[in-house]
């Protein structure tokens, strides 16, 4: 995560307020559900130049597992997103390398 900035009415800069307690949350993580699974795999049987990007936060050793189970299985390609790098093996036979900033296409 990177640094946050608010911008904030300047009448609210000089204001004294007292603090208001907040209920805490639970982070609630989804998942797909088997029809959705279905559908991913036909999608991807379909598909002449399948590709698996990989990003995103809340990874652990397991998922990373399941990933390469599920890339294996389908032998896709996968390459991460920017500043991902680290959510699938570099040294994996499926791993094509990271997506980066901007297109191949836009260097030349």
């Amino acid at each position: 995560m990177g640094p946050v900035v608010m911008g904030l009415p300047e009448d609210l800069l000089y204001q004294t307020l007292s603090p208001v307690e907040l209920a805490g949350s639970t982070a609630v993580q989804g998942y797909p559900s088997p029809r959705d699974m279905h559908l991913l795999e036909s999608l991807l049987s379909a598909a002449r130049h399948p590709l698996m990007v990989v990003g995103g936060s809340g990874w652990t050793a397991e998922s990373r597992q399941q990933l390469e189970s599920f890339v294996e299985k389908r032998v896709l390609p996968v390459v991460t997103a920017f500043r991902r790098q680290d959510r699938f093996d570099n040294s994996h036979a499926h791993y094509d390398g990271d997506a980066g900033l901007v297109a191949a296409t836009a260097l030349t």
